[in-house]
């Protein structure tokens, strides 16, 4: 598994991450899925490195060793892959978000120009306004989409105690989302500081 670091952004919040050992290999940035953290996509790294691909796995605000950024917006983003980018010494890369990541890997290739060397999405979702394009989906995430799409407010309702309901019971949150996905959840740990950002 790659190494894990922290470093501080220029707003002094945290940004958790890993990266593999070889500084060989073309760049990319992965971004996990929601929820989950780096460790998600930990699994590509051998495979990566085969590949001669220099991978660096990213916590987004909120999750693993990353801080909770307050009012945060998805175009906000880029600017964090940015710093971090500018921090690792590197003028292009390649990104990929999984699920969730999927809009930040979008939003990077969107803002960030020519940096940004191949972006892709692996298990995005769709325009939800397709007739079935719910089909398959883990019944949470049909409700989400049938709320998304027609009682909004009732969403926002609903995500805000959900919150409540995770920041009062973390623990119990994580085991009631692993028995209902039937997934493994990874659990982060704590991570030295980058020397150069500390």
């Amino acid at each position: 598994m790659p190494d894990s670091h922290v470093m501080t952004l220029a707003d002094d919040r945290d940004l958790g991450c890993s990266s593999s050992a070889s500084r060989r290999g073309g760049p990319s940035f992965g971004f996990h899925g929601t929820p989950g953290s780096r460790l998600q996509l930990a699994l590509a790294s051998a495979p990566s490195s085969g590949a001669g691909v220099r991978l660096i796995l990213v916590d987004r605000p909120g999750y693993g060793l990353s801080s909770f950024q307050p009012g945060r917006r998805l175009v906000d983003w880029p600017a964090d892959v940015a710093q971090l980018a500018d921090h690792l010494g590197l003028k292009r890369f390649s990104v990929f978000g999984v699920s969730g990541g999927g809009p930040h890997s979008a939003v990077c290739a969107a803002r960030l120009g020519d940096r940004v060397a191949l972006a892709a999405i692996v298990s995005g979702v769709g325009p939800l306004s397709e007739p079935g394009a719910a089909e398959g989906m883990m019944r949470t995430n049909q409700v989400i989409a049938h709320l998304a799409r027609r009682r909004s407010k009732l969403l926002h309702v609903t995500s805000a105690a959900q919150t409540a309901v995770v920041r009062r019971w973390p623990n119990r949150a994580v085991d009631l989302m692993a028995s209902g996905s039937r997934r493994l959840t990874w659990r982060s740990s704590s991570a030295p500081r980058c020397g150069r950002c500390s």
